[in-house]
């Protein structure tokens, strides 16, 4: 193989956040060799075998995100590839900042902006969804009752008092029954 076959082949490592391929320049942005966010590897993989088919991801066999010879690429469907180390690895890292994101959420409900943004959510949504009524009639009593309109499909009784009653009444029944 020729010098000019191996440089077409292969990426050239100039530094350890730059490499070269097919007269391209690709750095190292975040964890992959990337340039206007498409990440070298894929190119390398697409070079040498076509586009990636659709649910697969392209994965370095070493895990050496730096290593983007074609012969350390493999394409993997979606579930192998994360399914194993690096799923770990996603996983660990979700829970690692899962705790910053929930005290940042806290911080930000706490914060006036935080209250201002849910009050002003509450008038424009749920106000009106609670206030809108529906009557039913009770299934102990038969006596009209008003309701949210979003409970209607929930609330059977007009109050606690009948709602235990209905209750005692079925306890009754089912224990006469269990007698026969």
């Amino acid at each position: 193989m020729t010098q000019i076959q191996s440089y077409c082949c292969s990426p050239v490592v100039l530094s350890e956040t730059v490499q070269e391929f097919a007269d391209a320049r690709y750095y190292l942005c975040g964890r992959y060799f990337q340039r206007d966010g498409v990440r070298l590897h894929v190119v390398v993989w697409e070079f040498h075998h076509g586009p990636v088919p659709e649910g697969h991801h392209i994965h370095h066999r070493d895990d050496n995100r730096a290593n983007n010879h074609p012969d350390n690429l493999e394409c993997l469907t979606i579930a192998d590839h994360l399914g194993g180390k690096h799923g770990q690895e996603s996983g660990e890292r979700g829970r690692q900042y899962l705790g910053l994101a929930r005290a940042a959420a806290t911080a930000w409900h706490k914060s006036p902006e935080g209250r201002a943004w849910h009050v002003d959510h509450f008038e424009k949504h749920v106000r009106r969804v609670l206030a809108a009524r529906a009557t039913l009639a009770c299934q102990e009593c038969g006596k009209n009752y008003s309701v949210c309109a979003i409970r209607q499909t929930q609330s059977k009784f007009c109050s606690a008092a009948c709602k235990a009653r209905a209750l005692r009444k079925r306890r009754k029944r089912n224990a006469r029954q269990h007698l026969l």
